[in-house]
């Protein structure tokens, strides 16, 4: 999950995206994403945080990881920009990512919210949300530093953001 979300578009740019097509996708595909996900998902699991953050999990660890590597591969191939294959992957990838971040996030929060007591509820919510946000936040290092050390300095050909993926969706899947 960390890969995906942490170094999927440094690999889009390093593959030839360019900067400013990754900083359209935030306000015109995310942020709608972001708002109109937690509607329709209250609709759909009806205040059952931990099965909806499962269903977000089990997509999040399979499909969108393929959905990456699909992106990658039509952006390593150099197929040109203006086919629908070229946009129908690169907006598959980042929906599917944004969608599944803000049913895990919509779930985390009701879920916190349905645990905390009413008198001490603000304190309580900002000990959880911090201690997610700490349990969120430490992967992303762990990524890049283990892509910084399967990279190496002087093993140029060598990409590890595939094998690596692989082996995180397997792990993820087993968990």
């Amino acid at each position: 999950v960390a890969l995906s979300d942490n170094v999927k578009f440094l690999k889009a740019v390093e593959y030839g995206l360019s900067k400013s097509t990754t900083a359209l996708l935030s306000p015109f595909l995310i942020l709608p994403l972001g708002i109109i996900v937690p509607i329709v998902a209250h609709k759909i699991w009806h205040m059952a945080p931990l099965q909806q953050f499962s269903t977000a999990y089990r997509f999040r660890v399979t499909l969108i990881p393929l959905l990456d590597l699909l992106m990658l591969h039509v952006l390593k191939s150099g197929m040109p920009h203006n086919t629908l294959f070229f946009w129908a992957a690169i907006i598959a990838s980042t929906a599917g990512q944004a969608i599944c971040n803000s049913l895990q996030f919509n779930a985390q929060m009701t879920f916190f919210a349905s645990r905390v007591d009413p008198a001490i509820g603000g304190s309580y919510m900002t000990l959880l949300n911090t201690a997610a946000n700490l349990g969120g936040t430490w992967p992303a290092s762990v990524v890049m530093w283990l892509l910084g050390l399967l990279t190496g300095d002087g093993n140029e050909g060598r990409d590890p953001y595939m094998r690596l993926q692989i082996v995180f969706s397997v792990l993820g899947v087993s968990w």
